[in-house]
């Protein structure tokens, strides 16, 4: 499917409006999410519930991902909180907030064993 530049420009627009309005938003191909667009609002109450000092886009770039499966997989915010704050056997006793950072996929394995009811 082609797209000319313009056309592109303002289906991104569209989408990011559609974030900041609070849907969340999920690009991506071959049935996997790519990018995630996530209201700025519920990452501003991510921030303050995990104490982060960094910006919420930076936040959103390294922990959004991990963030909204989380909340899918747990059933609510607190719960998903409270599972990024709390160490894991399966991170060597670290939290999945220490290494969402640096391993993404790692924490993303092991939320869906989670979901999964294999622990």
């Amino acid at each position: 499917m082609g797209l000319t530049i313009t056309e592109a420009r303002r289906r991104l627009t569209e989408l990011i409006h559609r974030a900041a309005a609070g849907e969340e938003i999920s690009i991506g191909r071959h049935g996997r999410d790519e990018v995630v667009l996530i209201g700025s609002a519920k990452l501003a109450n991510l921030r303050r519930q995990l104490g982060e000092t960094e910006p919420v886009e930076t936040l959103a770039q390294e922990i959004g991902p991990v963030w909204e499966r989380a909340i899918e997989a747990l059933g609510s915010e607190a719960r998903a909180v409270s599972w990024l704050c709390r160490a894991n056997r399966g991170l060597q006793g670290r939290t999945p907030r220490e290494v969402v950072r640096t391993d993404m996929e790692t924490v993303l394995r092991i939320l869906g064993r989670a979901e999964h009811g294999v622990f």
